[in-house]
């Protein structure tokens, strides 16, 4: 991967199709059991069709949060970091790469075995939706030092210094 990203270039990141697909998964195990109880148990014709429309909004609750998970794309230029949500209406939310103040790589055991990460960017932004830009799921490469590398460039091009209040 690189290092840094040039003006005009853009590195897109997004959450892998088995990190999706195991956030969904406990839903349709939900389902799947649901499913087994109203064949395998005697229940009337009003509790089994009840079971059966549970189970049908829990197959497409799975549906939704799989297609939520991944059409969920953060877009890294050289100046700022978009974040592009939805699934039916696109969202689309800005971060200047200036305004980022730490980031946190997390890697449960969960993820590190499927060689995926959590990467959270922390920004100065307090009353904005992007205080903490959170990348779930994403494949586990350099883009921690990416971003570093980025925010540096962009606050020496914007004459931006952190400023430290002295607090410990």
């Amino acid at each position: 991967m690189k290092e840094i990203i040039h003006p005009g270039e853009q590195l897109i990141v997004k959450p892998e199709k088995i990190y999706a697909f195991l956030a969904c998964s406990p839903s349709c195990l939900l389902a799947l059991v649901v499913c087994f109880l109203a064949i395998a148990l005697p229940f009337d014709m009003l509790i089994s069709r009840s079971m059966a429309l549970f189970d049908v909004f829990l197959l497409l609750y799975a549906i939704y949060r799989y297609l939520s998970i991944r059409n969920r794309l953060f877009l890294i230029t050289d100046e700022q970091i978009k974040i592009q949500t939805g699934i039916f209406s696109i969202h689309t939310d800005y971060l200047e790469l200036y305004r980022v103040k730490d980031y946190i790589v997390d890697e449960p055991f969960s993820l590190r075995v499927l060689g995926l990460m959590t990467f959270t960017i922390i920004s100065v932004d307090k009353n904005r939706n992007n205080q903490f830009v959170v990348m779930r799921g994403i494949k586990k490469t350099n883009i921690p030092d990416l971003i570093r590398n980025q925010v540096q460039i962009a606050r020496q091009n914007n004459r931006v210094y952190e400023v430290d209040n002295g607090s410990l």
